[in-house]
């Protein structure tokens, strides 16, 4: 549920460090598209201030349009045909 993924999300934030190697695999999901891009997008910015590494996957595709600041981040995409 939201919740629980709220409550994970926080602990990681919390105890990310730049030795933190983070997984995030759709976060925001259930909630509204512009909502779930602005918490992804606010997580994503957290965790990239804190230097750590990770691997970041959403379909939220909207979070790119953001004004977000990402320095030494790469935006991957798959697609499949």
């Amino acid at each position: 549920s939201f919740a629980v993924e709220v409550l994970d999300t926080a602990t990681i934030l919390r105890d990310a460090t730049p030795h933190t190697l983070v997984l995030v695999d759709e976060l925001g999901k259930g909630t509204e598209t512009r909502a779930g891009s602005a918490i992804a997008g606010a997580v994503l910015e957290e965790l990239n201030r804190v230097g750590c590494r990770g691997l970041f996957t959403t379909h939220l595709h909207e979070i790119f349009e953001l004004p977000l600041s990402l320095g030494g981040v790469r935006h991957l995409r798959m697609d499949i045909d």
